[in-house]
């Protein structure tokens, strides 16, 4: 059994809310093929940068799962020809990897912040774009 993270985007136009009743289908098809779910996350919807196909928006649904490796191949053809998902990836996830994306939003906020940033940088010091270094402005 191999750890896996795996991305699906739905269509929203077919699923009713965000997709709710699809995920617990898909939990259960990766119960089926002999894998565990430890991870489920809905990641809302999402803007696409670019559309696939005539979509330009989808729900982005993210699992990390133990599997045997010879199921992937076939959950990725049980999924192929289904309308509902956009699209399918699989990844190898190792612990730890993503602590701090899904880390609540108060402690992500402390990873952005750098004590004194901008203290070192002065504007004084620093000629304004144009200024010549004359003074007979």
């Amino acid at each position: 059994m191999r750890k896996y993270e795996a991305v699906f985007i739905l269509d929203p136009r077919k699923v009713e809310g965000e997709g709710e009743a699809f995920s617990a289908s898909i939990e259960e098809n990766f119960k089926s093929m002999g894998g565990t779910v430890e991870r489920v996350k809905c990641l809302e919807r999402k803007t696409f940068a670019r559309p696939i196909g005539r979509h330009t928006m989808g729900i982005y649904w993210d699992y990390v799962v133990s599997l045997p490796p010879d199921a992937i191949a076939k959950i990725k053809d049980q999924y192929r020809l289904n309308q509902t998902v956009l699209r399918l990836v699989f990844f190898n996830f190792e612990d730890g990897q993503d602590d701090t994306f899904f880390n609540p939003p108060e402690n992500r906020a402390k990873l952005f912040q750098e004590d004194f940033f901008g203290d070192s940088f002065d504007h004084d010091d620093r000629p304004y774009r144009g200024y010549g270094g004359n003074d007979e402005n």
